[in-house]
């Protein structure tokens, strides 16, 4: 599990906490600092019940931090930096009561993790946590529909397995970037296309690791050393075995030269570099899935697009059933890039078949429904279609649900 490290992933605003401006004197720092000591004694809160006690002393802990940074003056200047450092870059990262923050959104690498040489593995798949398939119903799956390739209901069956697979692939690849010390990772702005073609997916997770490891690596152990504010417990004994005369109570920054952090950020590369081989086993099998799902979930062009099309590409999506009638109908502008549900009582229900003969406006397509894909699976179709058929000499804001 992933720990947030202050100064690193949030930082907590002393001074804020105190009350003090950044500039305050050692004086007013010490005077801050025992007037919460004494507000929250445990004989001043004896009489107040158990719960003002526990934050009573959550408060002299928080205090206590307070006066280990700020009342030592290297300590101070490297908290100031840091604290700078977050209002420019990271605002919403920054704690005013202690709390730890964690933003979920951005990338968070685990060094100390990275400098270990055993890493804990919570597969959850393999102890049965995350629903998944054998390797000999899916041949078997496969070889009945392989056999009655016009049978409905053998290709479904199929189809179902592989999609189950693909949902475990996904949280397995996702637990093993996070083995590899990569947390938070967001998927690519492309990452719908693989929807519709997911031949270059492989490809795509070779380049993101050798773009980790190239440029993300490198500046987040330097950014991590230098603003571990609680200490370095791994990678100061690494970097204590390299220079002798390294003192491990040192502050955060202090005491590793050129040659250690060198040595520091080789041993992160490399393990690194020896975790992403599961990445690298999961991303081919995974393509290989989604490819034969894409394969049974048939996009039918029902009417292509006019020399006139006024940019409005229309969807029926067909229930996976034998009869396969259209159970919901969505519309997709290129000019707004918004996606909504239109009410036609025309098409509603009808068969692929009676489509075919029906009007309907240019650009029309039907989807057999992927529920476990989800929206974005339309999504995909939609934006593929339009580069397609329409051109994509266009400048395209991202597709929006509405």
């Amino acid at each position: 599990m992933y720990n947030p490290v202050e100064g690193v992933d949030y930082i907590f605003d002393r001074y804020a906490f105190l009350g003090i401006a950044p500039d305050a004197e050692k004086q007013e720092i010490e005077k801050a600092i025992s007037t919460i000591r004494k507000q929250n004694h445990p004989d001043a809160l004896m009489a107040r019940g158990e719960e003002h006690q526990k934050l009573g002393k959550k408060m002299t802990d928080l205090a206590d931090k307070c006066s280990d940074i700020l009342l030592d003056d290297t300590k101070r200047k490297i908290f100031d930096e840091r604290l700078d450092w977050f209002k420019t870059n990271k605002p919403k990262c920054i704690s005013t009561d202690g709390a730890v923050i964690v933003d979920v959104a951005s990338l968070r690498v685990d060094v100390d993790s990275l400098l270990q040489e055993h890493v804990e593995t919570h597969d959850g798949i393999q102890k049965g946590m995350i629903p998944d398939v054998s390797n000999t119903m899916l041949s078997s799956l496969k070889k009945n529909y392989t056999a009655s390739p016009d049978d409905n209901e053998a290709r479904d069956a199929y189809r179902e397995a592989l999609l189950t697979r693909f949902i475990a692939l996904e949280v397995k690849e996702d637990l093993a970037w996070q083995q590899a010390g990569i947390h938070g990772r967001m998927e690519s702005n492309q990452a719908t296309h693989y929807l519709v073609d997911a031949s270059y997916y492989k490809d795509d997770v070779s380049e993101e690791i050798e773009h980790t490891k190239q440029n993300i690596i490198p500046e987040v152990v330097n950014v991590h050393i230098a603003g571990y504010l609680g200490g370095l417990p791994t990678t100061k004994l690494l970097a204590s075995s390299i220079e002798e005369n390294s003192d491990r109570n040192l502050p955060a920054n202090a005491g590793l030269n050129e040659q250690a952090m060198a040595a520091i950020t080789t041993k992160a590369l490399e393990n690194f570099a020896a975790r992403t081989h599961r990445i690298n086993m999961l991303a081919e099998e995974k393509q290989e899935i989604l490819q034969q799902i894409l394969e049974l979930s048939p996009t039918h062009e029902l009417k292509s697009p006019s020399s006139d099309s006024k940019e409005t590409l229309i969807f029926l999506m067909l229930n996976q059933d034998n009869n396969q009638n259209v159970a919901a109908v969505v519309s997709f502008n290129n000019e707004t890039r918004e996606m909504a549900m239109v009410h036609n009582d025309d098409y509603q229900g009808a068969s692929i078949e009676k489509l075919k003969n029906m009007k309907l406006p240019d650009s029309s397509y039907a989807i057999e429904i992927n529920k476990e894909l989800g929206t974005q699976y339309i999504f995909a179709h939609a934006s593929h279609c339009f580069d397609k058929y329409l051109g994509d000499n266009q400048d395209k804001q991202p597709i929006k649900n509405r």
